[in-house]
């Protein structure tokens, strides 16, 4: 039983790990785009387009936190 234990939490370890990574690559993005907006003035075209590149990283985090809040209550036994 002890092992099984040891199992579980060898397991949670990994997916938190894995979780806390595919979160932190579009914040990285974010971060980079918004900085690099800040950099200079740009024609409204540019803003338009930095602005989407973020809303799409923005759309991935929602993706992800999604994904984790149904898993966390399939864990639970909550369903979706």
């Amino acid at each position: 039983m002890l092992g099984r234990i040891e199992e579980s939490f060898a397991r949670n370890t990994r997916f938190v790990a894995d979780a806390s990574h595919e979160i932190r690559n579009p914040l990285t993005n974010l971060s980079t785009e918004i900085q690099s907006i800040l950099r200079r003035e740009r024609s409204p075209d540019e803003y338009r387009d930095a602005l989407a590149s973020v809303l799409d990283e923005v759309r991935r985090l929602s993706r992800l936190a999604d994904g984790l809040l149904f898993l966390s209550r399939a864990d639970a036994g909550k369903g979706a």
